[in-house]
């Protein structure tokens, strides 16, 4: 039974080969970046240091493809990203990294022992009814948030 057989007959109810698992397909199945790395250390992986993030927040790595097939992993994640008008500058602020993201939060995460950012500064604070009404919200229906989520959906099919 393949990995998209043994997803089916879990949705369907029907008893398949073995549970589907999955890891990091999203937020709440992920693992941070920092266990990742001695994830694959320990099963004597490759490390890349420069691992890109789906969620810089708490910091959720883009799982690689050889730990899913090794931990015979059978769900794949794929992720939409921000919008043509944003783009991810963190910036270093004494002892925190630092950025805001395309809503006008402030996020901060300490430079040593920082594993995950903190919402510190919320552009919607203190402002009134019809201030939020007014307010300059991100375009969620950006085409450059889904461009090649196509293609890397039929890649796993």
């Amino acid at each position: 039974m393949n990995s998209r057989e043994r997803l089916s007959f879990s949705l369907d109810h029907k008893v398949p080969d073995r549970i589907p698992l999955d890891l990091g397909s999203m937020y709440e199945s992920s693992i941070v970046k920092p266990a990742y790395i001695d994830l694959r250390k320990y099963l004597g992986l490759d490390v890349d240091e420069n691992i890109e993030l789906f969620d810089v927040i708490q910091q959720l790595p883009v799982l690689e493809e050889d730990l899913l097939e090794y931990l015979k992993v059978d769900v794949r994640g794929v992720f939409p990203g921000p919008s043509s008008s944003w783009s991810l500058d963190i910036r270093h602020e004494g002892q925190y990294r630092t950025f805001t993201d395309e809503w006008g939060i402030k996020w901060f995460m300490p430079v040593k022992n920082g594993y995950y950012f903190d919402a510190r500064l919320h552009p919607m604070k203190g402002l009134s009814l019809e201030e939020i009404k007014d307010f300059d919200y991100p375009d969620t229906s950006d085409p450059v948030r889904y461009e090649n989520m196509r293609s890397r959906i039929q890649k796993f099919q």
